[in-house]
């Protein structure tokens, strides 16, 4: 006997009613009436995770094909088990989606890569993080002290040029070298990405990993890493950087002895 004919039998009403909500090819009922009312508050919770969803992923709806767009939303109804009840939890839940539960199938290579990066700022837009500005120079001497990535701030490595996607321009092969971008959500709550090179990205990586590190110890680590002929060079490009870094809230300045 299955755990389900072991239930009691209104809870496999609901049960029942639930598959159906979640796939319409669940919806088993010989009461035309009883039936035509599943379907139509089928149709109900189709319709508002597609409106959720367009308004997350605003550019993977555009460039998808609405057989496509309709598969994605119809399979994640039916086959994710949401982790959180929270509406604005959904665009999170979807990359889990993509991430774990959705099947090989004919997505368009860069699909879960542009996801994640449109869900990155939505998840900055509402994050209810606090910065602590009562231990930071907003600013000072990056080379001798230590600069203060923001929290606010993400460090994203992609194969395909996700910024770049329009449906006009869609890439038909990984970029050469990885796309790296910082996220970020400045002072004025503004969400904004700035491409950086490898280098910029490693520097960014290594002063949010490293606390305490200063700019100067974290370019004379990426001038050996790489072997660099002249790390002057590289410090007084780094000097550069982090003021750029700065201007865009990604710095926020450096730690106060």
């Amino acid at each position: 006997m299955s755990p389900k004919n072991k239930l009691p039998e209104f809870m496999k009403i609901q049960l029942d009613f639930t598959a159906g909500l979640r796939d319409p090819q669940k919806i088993h009922t010989n009461n035309p009436k009883e039936k035509e009312r599943r379907i139509m508050y089928q149709k109900i919770v189709y319709n508002n995770m597609d409106e959720i969803l367009e308004n997350a992923f605003p550019i993977l709806h555009e460039i998808s094909a609405a057989k496509l767009w309709e598969s994605l939303v119809t399979d994640f109804i039916a086959h994710h088990k949401a982790q959180s009840p929270l509406f604005l939890k959904i665009p999170q839940e979807f990359i889990d989606y993509l991430k774990n539960t959705r099947q090989p199938s004919d997505d368009p290579p860069y699909l879960f890569e542009l996801a994640h990066f449109e869900w990155v700022e939505h998840a900055l837009d509402i994050a209810n993080e606090k910065i602590d500005f009562s231990n930071i120079n907003p600013t000072g001497d990056y080379l001798n002290a230590a600069p203060v990535i923001s929290p606010l701030a993400q460090l994203l490595c992609y194969r395909y040029p996700v910024h770049q996607i329009t449906v006009n321009n869609i890439p038909k092969a990984p970029s050469v070298e990885p796309n790296y971008i910082v996220a970020y959500r400045n002072k004025n709550d503004d969400v904004g990405f700035l491409e950086v090179n490898a280098l910029t990205a490693r520097l960014v990586e290594l002063l949010d990993q490293s606390k305490g590190l200063t700019g100067k110890q974290a370019l004379m680590q990426i001038s050996n890493e790489i072997n660099h002929p002249h790390p002057d060079q590289i410090i007084r490009g780094g000097v550069e950087t982090l003021a750029t870094l700065h201007k865009h809230d990604i710095v926020l300045g450096i730690t106060l002895p």
